[in-house]
């Protein structure tokens, strides 16, 4: 069974993937873009942020900035 916190996470990296998929406008070009390091997340991969709430709140403003066509 999964605890609180667990469910949590789950539900924001659902959401991650939702907005990802909005601004991207494919699956495969925004698991690319997870894959790959950026310096705007401090030299890390996307992907390697999903385990924390601080670096999935980093994801969700760094695809917002995207969406807006902000490229730091």
């Amino acid at each position: 069974m999964y605890d609180q916190d667990t469910s949590e996470r789950i539900l924001e990296i659902a959401e991650i993937y939702a907005m990802g998929m909005e601004v991207f406008g494919d699956i495969d070009r925004f698991n690319s873009w997870l894959q790959h390091v950026s310096a705007p997340l401090g030299g890390h991969t996307p992907f390697s942020l999903l385990d924390t709430s601080f670096g999935i709140r980093m994801l969700k403003d760094e695809i917002g900035r995207i969406d807006h066509g902000i490229f730091v």
